[in-house]
């Protein structure tokens, strides 16, 4: 199944690609680009050849449609790899992708032909041949189910996402429906809990047992460590903010996407709601100057 990349294939990420694709796409010039519609035509003769005279004209539609199935799912599958060509980094580990896990890539991604779906199916294979054993079959089995309003839905989202230190995507409850989807979709949270992309249920912030550190689009927030809500830990409280997590599922598809911050959302929505629940949400300035002063009472106690 050849293919033309028109790249420079003295690059070790591309080479790398190359090698792991080589059962399913091979490089090729542009001109050899009627060999594999000379292939398809070849097999609808064949079966028309085995076909009696009163199932010929059965045969010759059913030869035509395969062949036309096939010549989309290639051509899909030549406009994927190519993609993925564009979203691979300058260096990638040595360590070989699994030919099951390409196989497994091809079979899902085949049937795929919008654009912005293409995109997210050829990041998925940079990503893997930079880093292999990066996404899970389960999350390629995920995008196989997904609509391109699913995947707009997920990239909205995107903008109220936050992430720990161990890397962990977490949103806070109740606060997607700040993103207005495009798609008519009300409750994002439970349409992405429907996806298996969140987890169902809601946990309380970790900052009633330490300073909490997260990151909302590359730059870092620390929420101290609340004093007082941890001495009533057991009361109800109707400020009490939740977060609710990712899966493993979301969390590799989030890899997939762009984080674009939106202060609006951390100004106008967030900090007073941290307020309110009798929280702070600190830059890491603000966060030493309060280290400083816990630093001045620990020697003034003394």
């Amino acid at each position: 199944m050849p293919l033309n990349l028109n790249i420079d294939v003295k690059s070790d990420s591309i080479t790398k690609l190359i090698e792991a694709v080589a059962k399913y796409v091979e490089v090729r010039h542009e001109p050899e680009a009627i060999v594999l519609k000379a292939e398809a035509e070849a097999k609808a003769s064949i079966v028309l050849a085995q076909a009696d005279a009163k199932n010929r004209e059965i045969a010759a539609r059913t030869a035509h449609r395969i062949a036309n199935l096939e010549i989309r799912r290639q051509d899909n599958i030549e406009s994927i790899t190519a993609k993925a060509v564009n979203e691979l980094p300058p260096k990638v580990s040595k360590e070989a992708v699994s030919q099951d896990w390409i196989a497994r890539f091809y079979e899902g991604c085949q049937d795929v032909g919008e654009t912005d779906l293409q995109q997210l199916w050829g990041r998925l294979l940079a990503g893997e041949v930079a880093q292999p054993r990066t996404f899970s079959r389960r999350t390629m089995d995920a995008l196989r189910a997904f609509s391109s309003e699913d995947a707009k839905v997920l990239s909205q989202f995107n903008s109220v996402v936050f992430t720990e230190i161990n890397e962990r995507n977490f949103v806070f409850v109740g606060f997607g429906s700040y993103q207005v989807c495009d798609e008519g979709i009300e409750d994002i949270e439970n349409h992405l809990m429907s996806l298996g992309l969140l987890y169902t249920q809601k946990e309380s912030p970790p900052w009633l047992t330490g300073d909490w550190h997260f990151c909302y689009c590359g730059k870092e927030y620390i929420v101290p460590i609340n004093i007082w809500a941890s001495m009533h830990a057991g009361e109800r409280r109707t400020s009490e903010m939740a977060i609710r997590r990712f899966t493993v599922v979301g969390n590799e598809l989030l890899k997939l996407l762009s984080r674009n911050p939106d202060q609006g959302f951390l100004e106008d929505f967030l900090k007073p709601a941290f307020a309110n629940s009798q929280n702070q949400l600190l830059t890491p300035a603000e966060f030493r100057k309060l280290q400083e002063q816990r630093e001045k009472n620990k020697r003034g106690s003394g």
